[in-house]
């Protein structure tokens, strides 16, 4: 389900025969930035429930003469720095069926777009309808011992997409398009067994299973039963991170894919109260 995708959005038209970027750093004219788009998404798939069988999570054409997107694309080349700053721009809708848990973004630099200019932080959770600045800083692309500068797009309902695009210019605007959210149906749903051998000594509360993160109000909490097993957990289709509790986050952090229609089953062994290695 990866797509890469890169369009672009220019800040600022000047006059004929005149860099379009000559100046961009002074405080924004009146007349309406009039951005320029090339953009190669596929059309919007239809969600059917509960027989939807397309992807849960895609990123389809924006329409840019919408009156939402031109307001959006003029807010935001005409904020301050803007001409100097690296972002992306997408829009989040929620198809029918969906609950109000919020979409949950993940990377360097994430915020809503707002006429004020706020820090970006590293998680963003969206609502229906929000527009998300996604501001890219180069050292995150440039040096490999840097986190993934990707975008996880995720919800509990759909599961995770990975979204990767290139480094856009400054001054230019790189238009994502639309993040749709579909609900996973029933019988597309996948499962997670987790398993843990330890000795009576050894303590063990639970774990934690996230989409961009575990641990937290981002992730959901399960309990082990006392034999060291937990019950089969439906999840939709994507990539998770767990977080096996009572043990250090190195040893105890780890990752999984939940497939399509089937059961996933971890087995881990606790080596000390510390320490524990899957198996």
């Amino acid at each position: 389900m990866k797509q890469l995708f890169t369009h672009t959005a220019l800040f600022c038209a000047i006059g004929l025969g005149m860099s379009l970027f000559v100046g961009c750093s002074k405080e924004p004219e009146a007349e309406k930035v009039q951005p320029v788009i090339t953009q190669h998404h596929e059309p919007p798939t239809p969600t059917v429930i509960p027989d939807y069988d397309g992807p849960l999570i895609e990123v389809v054409k924006a329409d840019v003469e919408s009156q939402e997107w031109k307001d959006a694309l003029s807010m935001l080349a005409n904020q301050k720095f803007a001409s100097k700053r690296h972002y992306s721009l997408a829009r989040i809708i929620k198809s029918d069926g969906m609950d109000d848990s919020p979409v949950l973004l993940g990377s360097r630099s994430l915020r809503k777009l707002t006429k004020e200019v706020d820090n970006g932080s590293s998680f963003y959770k969206a609502q229906d309808g929000d527009f998300v600045i996604w501001e890219h800083i180069r050292a995150y692309f440039q040096n490999a011992n840097s986190p993934d500068p990707r975008l996880v797009i995720a919800n509990a309902q759909a599961g995770s997409l990975f979204f990767e695009t290139k480094f856009p210019k400054a001054g230019v605007i790189n238009v994502i398009g639309d993040i749709i959210v579909h609900p996973c149906p029933e019988k597309r749903m996948g499962q997670v067994q987790i398993n843990l051998e330890k000795t009576d000594d050894i303590k063990a509360g639970g774990f934690y299973i996230g989409t961009v993160t575990a641990g937290g109000n981002l992730s959901t909490y399960h309990k082990f039963d006392a034999n060291g097993q937990s019950q089969r957990i439906d999840l939709a289709p994507g990539q998770y991170k767990l977080l096996l509790t009572k043990f250090s986050r190195k040893t105890g952090l780890s990752e999984f894919i939940v497939e399509e229609g089937k059961t996933t089953e971890l087995k881990f062994k606790a080596i000390s109260q510390a320490e524990v290695e899957k198996m």
